[in-house]
C-alpha cells in the first residue's frame, strides 16, 4: 500500500495535547508569578510584609528581585506547592486549547497551500492561519482563561473550577466568563500569527546549520521556538498585561480603552511591560517544550502509521 501523504489529523491532536500538558506541569509557577505581579496588589518583604500600591508594585515589576520575593511570599504562605496553584485550570484551559490549535492550524495551512489561484506565499499563509487558529482556540477556552486568572490570583478564595464557574456567572452574569476577550484576541491572534512566521523561517535558517540526526531536530526547533517567541512577546505584553487586570479587576478595568488610561495615569508607560520576566521565561520554556514535544510526537506516531500500513 501508498505512503499517506501527511499525518491524519488525530496525530496532531494528540501531539498538540502532549506539549500542553508537559509544558503546562513544568511552567505552572512562573504562569502563577506573571499573573501575581500583575495584578492589583502584591505583597512585598521588607522589614515586614507591607502592601503596596499596584502603581509602584507595576514599576518595580521589571526588577528580578521583585519577582523572587514574590516567589518567597507564596511559598511561605502556601508551601512550595502553592507556585502550581491553578494547575488543574490551566491544564484545563490549555490542554484542549493546544491541541485544537495544532489540529486547526495543520488544516487550515493544508487548505490554504492548496489553493494554488490565489498564489498565497508562505508567510502570508503561516500569518493567517496562526492567527485564525488561534483566535477560534482563544474563544473557545476563553472561560477557563478567566477562571484561571483567578486561581492564579489572590484576590479570590475560589476551591473548585465548578464553584468559580457558579460564582461568577451568579455575581456577573454569563459575560463574566469572557472578561478579558478582546485583548485576549489583540494580544493572541496577531502573535500567533507572527510566531508560525519567524517560526517557520528561522528553523529554516538554523536547520541548515544543524547535524544529520532526526528529521525533526529537537535542538533546531527548540532554539526556533525560543527566539520567535521573545521576539513576539515584546510585542505583545500590553495585551497581556491589559487582559489580565480587566479579569481580576473589571470594576477599575472594564475594558481596552479605560484600562489603558487608568494603567498609563497611575503607572506610566512602564506598568505595559509589568511582568514581562515572567511572562518570557514562562513563554519561552513553554514554547520550546510544547513545539518539540508535538513535532516528536507527529513524527513518532506518523512513522509508526506508515509502518503499519506497509504491512
Amino acid at each position: 500500500m501508498g505512503r499517506r501523504e501527511k499525518p491524519p489529523p488525530g496525530i496532531h491532536l494528540l501531539g498538540g495535547a502532549a506539549g500542553s500538558l508537559t509544558s503546562v506541569l513544568l511552567v505552572q509557577p512562573l504562569d502563577l508569578l506573571k499573573t501575581r505581579v500583575q495584578q492589583e496588589l502584591i505583597h512585598v518583604d521588607r522589614a515586614n510584609l507591607i502592601k503596596l500600591p499596584a502603581s509602584r508594585a507595576a514599576s518595580a515589576a521589571l526588577d528580578s528581585v521583585v519577582l523572587l520575593k514574590v516567589g518567597r511570599h507564596v511559598v511561605r504562605e502556601n508551601g512550595v506547592m502553592g507556585l502550581w496553584r491553578g494547575t488543574r485550570a490551566t491544564v484545563f484551559r490549555n490542554v484542549p486549547g493546544s491541541a485544537g490549535y495544532f489540529f486547526i492550524l495543520n488544516e487550515l495551512r493544508t487548505r490554504m497551500k492548496g489553493v494554488q489561484s490565489q498564489r498565497l506565499s508562505n508567510d502570508t499563509i503561516n500569518l493567517v492561519a496562526g492567527a485564525s487558529a488561534r483566535g477560534i482556540a482563544a474563544f473557545c477556552l476563553q472561560p477557563m482563561s478567566v477562571i484561571k486568572s483567578r486561581f492564579e490570583s489572590n484576590h479570590y478564595s475560589y476551591t473548585s473550577i465548578w464553584g468559580a464557574t457558579k460564582s461568577i456567572v451568579k455575581t456577573e452574569g454569563i459575560h463574566g466568563l469572557f472578561l478579558g476577550l478582546t485583548s485576549t484576541i489583540l494580544r493572541d491572534c496577531p502573535a500567533a500569527g507572527l510566531f508560525i512566521v519567524f517560526f517557520d523561517r528561522l528553523k529554516a535558517t538554523f536547520g541548515q546549520h544543524s547535524l544529520p540526526g532526526s528529521p525533526y531536530h529537537a535542538s533546531v526547533t527548540a532554539t526556533s521556538s525560543a527566539t520567535a517567541t521573545i521576539i513576539v512577546t515584546f510585542l505583545t505584553n500590553p495585551f497581556d498585561v491589559l487582559r489580565t487586570r480587566i479579569q481580576i479587576n473589571p470594576t477599575q478595568y472594564p475594558n481596552i480603552r479605560t484600562g489603558s488610561i487608568e494603567m498609563f495615569k497611575q503607572d506610566g508607560f512602564r506598568a505595559f511591560f509589568s511582568g514581562i520576566l515572567p511572562r518570557l521565561l514562562r513563554k519561552t520554556i513553554s514554547g520550546a517544550i510544547t513545539w518539540t514535544v508535538y513535532e516528536q510526537v507527529v513524527h513518532r506516531l506518523n512513522r509508526r502509521d506508515r509502518v503499519s500500513l506497509s504491512h
